[in-house]
């Protein structure tokens, strides 16, 4: 599981102004389709706060997502959220984990359009086409 790499996605220098206040690192073991690690560098005020928080087997993954909600404040129930999560976490698993960080930053904003589009009733394809 540990392959000594570091994915970004953004900036790596931690003392560039953010562009948001949160950063997130996931591990997980797609085979498995099981989470274990969620790193949190969250910004208060002005400073810095890291949480990690472990699932040590499959049962407990679940009490790891809601402790990690729970810090950003966001209920346990948001299906927004989930349903964001899922979505994220399909790409990951299709591509193996592999990606470039280009191509995460493009895959994002696309989902965001499209969840965008979902949860207003509207029409993504239709959106992209009338482009």
């Amino acid at each position: 599981m540990r392959t000594q790499k570091i994915h970004v996605l953004g900036s790596s220098h931690p003392n560039d102004p953010p562009k948001t206040p949160v950063y997130v690192d996931v591990e997980g073991d797609p085979d498995r389709d099981f989470y274990y690690l969620v790193g949190l560098r969250v910004r208060h005020e002005a400073d810095w706060v890291q949480h990690s928080f472990w699932a040590d087997n499959p049962a407990s993954e679940e009490a790891m997502w809601k402790d990690t909600l729970g810090v950003l404040r966001v209920p346990w129930n948001n299906n927004n959220a989930e349903h964001s999560i899922k979505a994220f976490a399909r790409l990951r698993r299709t591509m193996g984990g592999a990606s470039t960080v280009k191509g995460m930053e493009e895959y994002l904003v696309l989902l965001s359009i499209s969840e965008t589009c979902k949860a207003r009733g509207g029409d993504t394809l239709g959106l992209f086409l009338a482009q």
